[in-house]
């Protein structure tokens, strides 16, 4: 375990850094009972909204269409599609959106830990284009603690020439958050946080293990 690369979501490693020490704690017991269960595309809660979603967009469809999307939510998820419909369709207001594409994954590392840098779409917001990132998660709502650590990770692999920018969109309350003014030093934070996380990583699994 100690040699191998330690492979999480960047929002999985936000959601650290912005704990507090002993809420970091907990967050890794909650990754490690994630990571031994393994991801299965099932259980992927927000994969039919996306999808959903991704299709009004690509043929050009108006934002009431979003309705059908909660519709076809399966088992338990309506109310929870419903949410994100409604968050959705304040962000999309009077703004002309068009899907560009969707946006390959790259990678942020530092050490042993590999940080999974995955956006959703390239989208084109009036005269700009975006890289965008969803926050779909209804009971945590993004400020800025939480969403400068993505946006820092977004803009250090996205924000090039062919694009205006980077942004995070709160789904659920409708929010758009932009790379403006990131903190000085953020890059150092980071840093530090992952030889955090990498101890506290190889702690967690090294007590499982024994």
């Amino acid at each position: 375990m100690r040699e191998d690369l330690i492979k999480v979501s960047m929002t999985t490693f936000a959601d650290f850094v912005a704990a507090d020490p002993m809420g970091q704690a907990a967050k890794l017991r909650d990754i490690r009972r994630q990571y031994l269960a393994g991801y299965r595309p099932s259980e992927d809660f927000w994969s039919r909204w996306r999808e959903g979603v991704e299709e009004i967009h690509r043929q050009g469809g108006t934002k009431q269409a979003l309705d059908s999307v909660a519709l076809n939510a399966k088992d338990n998820r309506e109310g929870q599609y419903r949410s994100a419909c409604t968050g959705y369709m304040k962000f999309w207001g009077k703004r002309q959106i068009t899907l560009l594409e969707r946006v390959a994954p790259t990678v942020w590392r530092c050490g042993q830990l590999e940080v999974k840098v995955n956006p959703e779409w390239r989208l084109r917001l009036g005269q700009r284009t975006l890289i965008v990132k969803l926050h779909l998660k209804q009971r945590v709502p993004l400020n800025k603690r939480l969403a400068n650590p993505l946006l820092y990770l977004l803009e250090q692999h996205f924000s090039a020439s062919e694009v205006d920018g980077v942004a995070i969109v709160d789904v659920h309350r409708g929010k758009l958050y932009e790379a403006q003014e990131l903190p000085e030093d953020l890059d150092t934070v980071l840093r530090m946080q992952a030889s955090a996380f990498i101890t506290g990583w190889l702690q967690v699994f090294g007590d499982a293990a024994a």
